[in-house]
């Protein structure tokens, strides 16, 4: 109990750092504590929300917002994993309504998995010729300027405005009263999908099925109190089928969010948010059964707490066992927060003993024209209760500098420490106390793309890692060309290798693809060969061949339909696996 008033005691001097800090900090407007008012005909920047809806090969996933959202290539996305780090993103192409992403720092996120962004709003587009400005005389009379005759063909010209307690120097809307939440009509959107894989493979005639509906559902003002209530679960079933009938089959209904949330806009500092969901001022903490509370000050900066149990990370999303506590602050320098920082401690106890004492702090920069940096650090507490470890242990550390120059060139740079956490809580496979206490990952990694003339581009990226056993390397080097053949065709040369403490990979990938009006067409072929350590010359090679293809339509009605096929041979065993996935956008 003492280690734990020990560590709120550092909290709270991390909260009145970060708070000296904003007070040192340039304000966002001088001798004023509300973000300046954007000037008339002035656009802003907004944040774009968006949602893994599928997981591609390569570190890729695709999205569900494109280009009528305001969406564009190059754009950098954050996405926010429950229960992990953040994980940065480029957009790679954009569709419609749709948008590849390139991961950094990670392989895959699961579907489902909530991003943002922000977007610049294009300004309108004329519709004609501009009318002649009201003049003051007009304004003082009320009168109308006489209308210019018109051809038949033509629509009337507008009457002038009268006068309301208006001057020409206001903008035409500012007698226009505000909507708040409460005010609006009820409203509600989603998303119904549907995902259908096989694998068959040619290990007995094994037959692997996994079918899954998922559902989600975005409810606005449901009540007429301004809030907003949100679901999103999924039933699964998975099935593996045996020519002697002995093959298992697992169905499953999970829950991965039911929550109401009021406030938190701008017309209420305070936010309130009760059920599942993924908490809010810090996704880091993970998905909480409980109650998050935050608040916002003049200046832009957050601060909240939360309470509730944690749902084990599993598929059955157990909870009841696991309980927390977590508070933080987090630190905006401007109103489009550029610069931003937080710090948060969460405790935890498991069965009603205590478990964990997580701090977790984070940066993040990303101005539009500068170097992108975003940093975080998690440090776990440990006391003299625990087994292996004791004093600060560093969880976790991530480092991501990235920059984009308007010329299409880039550079990027990432550091990621990872090691194993002690808990009671039951959220990893069983481990040693050995494991526990030496097992860690660091990588180190580089990257840099350029265009190399009309229509190709240079991407190339190398990366180091080491663990409590051996090291080793890797690298990738990928030419792409655009508009070779039509006006909307890609392709792709790459080559790759990755070097392991057992083994030597080597590889090259041949990819295609053809985007098309409301379709996407992709089909790519690796071939790679394994060199094995430890074994002769006649049996230390094993070359495999990969052969995966795709096509995805999209329909202004909110259809999005994608069949992928995937074979690989070369390999014990062999296989194939079909994907079908379909979802309705409403």
């Amino acid at each position: 109990m003492l280690r734990r008033c020990l560590w709120i005691g550092v909290l709270g001097t991390q909260l009145g750092v970060a708070s000296s800090a904003w007070a040192m900090a340039p304000r966002l407007q001088d001798g004023a504590d509300d973000p300046p008012s954007p000037q008339v005909g002035e656009l802003e920047p907004k944040r774009l929300v968006l949602r893994v809806i599928e997981v591609r090969a390569g570190g890729l996933v695709v999205v569900d917002r494109g280009a009528s959202d305001g969406l564009q290539a190059e754009a950098t996305v954050t996405f926010t994993p429950r229960g992990g780090a953040p994980v940065a993103g480029r957009v790679l192409s954009v569709d419609p309504r749709t948008a590849v992403v390139e991961l950094v720092g990670a392989n895959d996120l699961p579907s489902g998995t909530r991003g943002e962004t922000w977007v610049e709003p294009a300004p309108a587009e004329p519709a004609g010729e501009p009318a002649a400005p009201i003049t003051a005389e007009e304004v003082e009379t009320g009168e109308e300027p006489e209308a210019e005759a018109v051809q038949d063909d033509e629509l009337p010209a507008h009457p002038g405005w009268t006068k309301d307690e208006w001057t020409p120097d206001q903008p035409l809307l500012t007698q226009m009263a505000e909507v708040r939440p409460e005010d609006r009509p009820w409203s509600m959107r989603g998303s119904l999908s549907f995902l259908s894989q096989r694998i068959y493979t040619n290990e007995d005639d094994r037959e692997d099925a996994f079918d899954a509906i998922g559902l989600n559902v975005i409810a606005d003002n449901p009540f007429g109190w301004g809030g907003r209530m949100q679901f999103d679960g999924a039933w699964t079933d998975r099935e593996t089928i045996t020519p002697d009938d002995q093959g298992e089959e697992d169905t499953l209904v999970r829950l991965d969010r039911l929550s109401y949330a009021t406030g938190g806009t701008r017309f209420e500092n305070d936010r309130l948010e009760f059920g599942r969901f993924l908490q809010n001022g810090m996704p880091e903490f993970g998905l909480l059964d409980g109650i998050e509370w935050g608040h916002r000050l003049r200046n832009g900066d957050r601060y909240g707490f939360s309470l509730g149990f944690m749902p084990e990370p599993l598929p059955e999303q157990d909870s009841g066992d696991d309980f927390q506590i977590a508070g933080y602050y987090e630190w905006v320098r401007d109103a489009r927060e550029e610069l931003t920082a937080a710090v948060g401690f969460q405790t935890t106890w498991n069965n009603g003993d205590p478990d964990r004492d997580l701090l977790v702090s984070r940066v993040r920069y990303a101005p539009t024209d500068a170097w992108n940096i975003y940093a975080s650090l998690w440090l776990d507490l440990y006391g003299s209760d625990d087994l292996v470890r004791s004093g600060v242990g560093v969880t976790l550390a991530d480092l991501i500098a990235r920059r984009s120059y308007s010329n299409g060139q880039g550079l990027e740079f990432g550091y990621r420490h990872l090691e194993f956490p002690e808990l009671l809580r039951n959220e990893f496979e069983p481990i040693t106390l050995e494991e526990l206490a030496d097992d860690h990952l660091d990588r180190v990694y580089t990257r840099a793309w350029t265009p190399i003339g009309e229509g190709f581009r240079l991407d190339t990226r190398a990366g180091a890692w080491i663990d409590e056993h051996d090291d080793g390397y890797d690298g990738r080097v990928s030419l792409q060309m655009f508009d070779v053949f039509t006006e909307s065709d890609r392709w792709e040369l790459t080559g790759f290798l990755s070097q392991g403490r057992f083994s030597l990979l080597q590889g090259v990938r041949l990819g295609a693809g053809l985007d098309q009006d409301q379709a996407r067409y992709d089909v790519a072929l690796e071939a790679y060969n394994t060199d094995q350590n430890g074994f002769d010359d006649d049996n230390d090679d094993f070359r495999t061949t990969r052969l995966v293809a795709s096509a995805e339509w999209y329909w202004d009605n909110g259809w999005v339909l994608t069949v992928e096929a995937d074979g690989v041979t070369g390999t014990d065993p062999d296989g194939v696996r079909l994907s079908l996935f379909a979802q309705r956008n409403f």
